[in-house]
Parts: C-alpha cells; structure tokens; sequence
C-alpha cells in the first residue's frame, strides 16, 4: 500500500528533477553527479559512461508515471502477463533469482530469459523482440535502470610478486607496449631491469635466463559489458590488439591466470573473490592504491567497475516497470547482495539522498512495501 508520503515523494521529485535532466554524449549530469556524491560515494567519480545511462531525466520521470498510474491513487499493482528478459553478461544468476522470486510474489506473471554470448541485446528491446535487455552501458534510445554495482578485478597468477598496477600501467600492458613483467616491475619500483637481472634470481619461478618472460594477455570478448568498461578506464578504446588471446567465461579466464605464472586478466569482482576462497592460485592487484573489495565498489574508491542497468523502451507494459521495482525493493536488492553489490547500498542514514536517488527508491517502496529513502 502506498502512504501520502511515498505519493508526496513522487510529485515533488518529478518537479525538483526538471533541474537536473540527464546530459546527452557521455558527460556526467548534475543530478547523477549530486546522487552519487550524496548517496555513500565518497570519493571523486571521474566515470563518462554516466551521462546519458541514466534513466533519472524528465522522460524517465513521465515514464514511470506511466507504468504506475494505480500507484497514485489507490496503491496496488494486480499484475498478469510476461515479460521477456535478454542478456549476455556475468548477470544471468542474479536475473534468474530475481526472476523466479517476482513470480513467486505475483503469481500472474511469468519471466522468459534469453543469455546468448553474441546476443545483441538492445536491438532486441528496440525491436520489440525483448522487454529488458540486462546491460553495463546505457543506450540514448533507451531508458536504463541502475539496479547494481559490479567490481571489476585484476587478477595474476599467485607467485607474481607484483601487487598494484596503475590504470597506466594497465593502458601500456593490454595494448601490450610493454611486453614483459621485468619492465613493468622495473618501472613500478624504480629498479631498471639490468639491476634485477644482476640481483635478483628465480622471479615468477623462472630461472635468471628467463626472467624477461613475456607477458600473457588474456582478453575477454567485445560483447562483455566488463570489457567495454574497462577498456573506457584505460582511455585505450581500440588499442588492444585482436591478436591477444581472448576467453569468454570467467572461470575459464582464472583458471588460465592460475596456471600461467606470467599471465593477467581481468574477471567479476565476485568470480574472483569466490577463486580465492576456493584456493585458486591468483592475486587480485590493488588499481591506483586502491584494492579491489565489495567495500570500495560500495563507495566509489574503486573506480574499475561498471553498472548493471535495465534497459527498457520509453512505453513498455507495466509488467516492465513492475519488474523494475521489485528489482530496486528491499528484497529484490538483497537478491541482487547476493552476486553484485547493491546500487542502494551503504548510504549513510545521515544523509539526505538526492531526488533521483528518492524517486527510484520511492517506486520501489510504493510497489512492494519498503522505503529505501
């Protein structure tokens, strides 16, 4: 049931938010920028995939009065239908508990989900052929919904003493300008790689003949919405060569890492962590001092990570926004705890979150009984 504040909530955000409509070409809105400031983000954010993702403007606002007319008046969502569910991501866990626990909630509905690699997900909702298709970056025809925060880790194998990178460092290694761990330890610590080849015996486990290794690249495929986001936090677009090695699944990526002592990748935050609580032979690297945890994803120090959004079309069914509620309500982000770290997460209770913090927030309430404000 929807409370006189909840509806409050929804009229004085769609008013306050006329302010703070989402910039168009990659830059970071003012509104965006104040919610993630506000919202538990306590370190800078430099991310330009902000801008026109997010689904929080004055066509979202209209949007989502569309989808619950009945909220504003008498409280209640009587839901039947399907609605169909398109991915190609780590997602798909998370996607299906969210799915089968929102039947399970509306007994009416019935979710369809379609997780193919090469699946070319936002043709599919802009045709029609798919309600949601489950997404890192936003598309300027669609309306997106951040639900999650998902980590993005750098691993090596466990006996490469080296234990932080720079994004430069990164940059130079996968568009493989640096071929070689000595050079990158040299230049890391200020030691030139004669010096360590004179002092130094058995690096990585090799002999002192073989301490110039090459690195081993392990890539990961175009279509992953980790990919696309890291090759953004390098400001590398194009520059990793298509001649790298390149292993579509995670576990298939950490498992070649493990075995590899001059190898490196880049994996899920939460596919890496759970290697090494399974004794995997790797090393998750700290990125500009900052270690890789579900903590520093939380807050924004860790800026090597990326969104999971819905993208949906401007008009859909209100199975669509329905789903998208359940998605952000209190039981539909402790689902999602469960993979990535929740997008409401961790926001001090001292602070008063931005409007379009609140109105998300404030669906999901008015849908399914919890306030996140």
């Amino acid at each position: 049931m929807m409370g006189e504040g909840i509806r409050v909530a929804f009229i004085k955000t769609a008013m306050e938010y006329e302010d703070h409509r989402p910039v168009t070409g990659g830059h970071v809105s003012k509104g965006f920028h104040s919610c993630a400031t506000e919202c538990g983000a306590r370190a800078p954010i430099e991310e330009p995939w902000f801008g026109s993702m997010w689904a929080m403007g004055a066509r979202t606002i209209g949007l989502l009065f569309l989808i619950f007319p009945a909220l504003s008046v008498a409280g209640e969502i009587d839901l039947s239908g399907s609605v169909n569910i398109v991915g190609n991501g780590s997602e798909l866990p998370t996607i299906k508990r969210l799915a089968r626990a929102f039947e399970k909630k509306n007994p009416g509905t019935v979710v369809t989900i379609q997780w193919e690699p090469t699946l070319d997900i936002v043709r599919a909702v802009k045709s029609g052929e798919a309600d949601i298709a489950v997404s890192g970056q936003g598309n300027a025809d669609l309306t997106a919904v951040p639900i999650a925060w998902e980590g993005i880790a750098v691993i090596v194998n466990a006996a490469n003493p080296i234990e932080e990178l720079t994004r430069e460092h990164l940059a130079a290694i996968f568009s493989e300008k640096v071929k070689r761990w000595v050079e990158v330890e040299g230049e890391r610590t200020g030691i030139t790689a004669s010096i360590r080849s004179e002092n130094r015996k058995g690096w990585l486990g090799l002999g002192a003949g073989e301490i110039g290794t090459e690195i081993q690249v392990i890539d990961r495929p175009r279509s992953l919405a980790i990919r696309q986001r890291f090759e953004e936090f390098l400001g590398a677009a194009g520059t990793i060569p298509k001649t790298v090695q390149m292993i579509q699944s995670d576990q298939k990526a950490i498992d070649r890492v493990a075995s590899d002592p001059a190898a490196v990748t880049y994996t899920s935050l939460s596919s890496a962590l759970d290697a090494l609580r399974a004794a995997k032979d790797i090393r998750l690297l700290r990125i500009d001092r900052v270690e890789a945890s579900e903590q520093t994803v939380r807050d924004g120090w860790y800026q090597l990570r990326r969104p999971v959004l819905l993208l949906i079309r401007d008009e859909p069914n209100p199975m669509v926004g329905a789903f998208a509620g359940f998605a952000l309500s209190e039981e539909g982000q402790a689902i999602v705890d469960e993979q990535f770290v929740p997008y409401g997460a961790d926001v001090p209770s001292s602070v008063t979150c931005h409007s379009s913090c609140q109105f998300m927030r404030a669906i999901a309430a008015s849908a399914y009984g919890h306030e996140r404000a």
